[in-house]
């Protein structure tokens, strides 16, 4: 299930058709996934998609979890360092372009959108455009954009809220 949820954040369109199926049945909902305890616990055992899952769990407050930036920043640093992994890449670039828990680096949050976006994370590469609009960058969300990413279609429509990160 997490993977599905993935890939419908990154922008496949069957992915999300399914979430959105499921669902409608009642099944596959964020309670499914969010449980605090398995995922510190599947964390302890190194499992990276468990510590990643908890990272972006205590940057949105998920599970019941207070919010904590700076430990879903030393999760998911963690995550990047052992494995590639682009939506960690990716939150990654928006904690330091917002300045969750730490200064705002805005150089430092580019690396990891371009990360990001290298290993496949198409909206990485729109919020690169919307960060630093140029021609590589309109490339790049334009090809997230054509796989159904909702943050390039806005962007590119003109209708993105500049605070648009999910």
């Amino acid at each position: 299930l997490l993977s599905l949820h993935e890939r419908a954040f990154g922008g496949d369109r069957r992915a999300q058709m399914q979430l959105d199926i499921w669902r409608r049945a009642g099944r596959g909902s964020h309670a499914d996934y969010i449980n605090p305890f398995r995922l510190k616990a599947g964390a302890a055992a190194g499992n990276v998609e468990m510590q990643a899952r908890l990272g972006i769990a205590y940057l949105e407050g998920q599970g019941g979890l207070e919010k904590d930036p700076v430990e879903a920043r030393r999760l998911l640093e963690e995550v990047v360092e052992t494995a590639q992994h682009s939506q960690a890449q990716y939150l990654l670039g928006e904690i330091y372009l917002q300045g969750l828990g730490v200064e705002p680096d805005e150089a430092r949050a580019l690396q990891h959108f371009r990360s990001s976006h290298r290993q496949g994370f198409v909206r990485a590469g729109a919020r690169l455009h919307q960060v630093r609009p140029d021609a590589e960058t309109l490339r790049m969300a334009e090809e997230a954009r054509s796989r159904g990413d909702r943050l390039a279609k806005e962007l590119l429509e003109g209708k993105a809220d500049p605070e648009s990160r999910r």
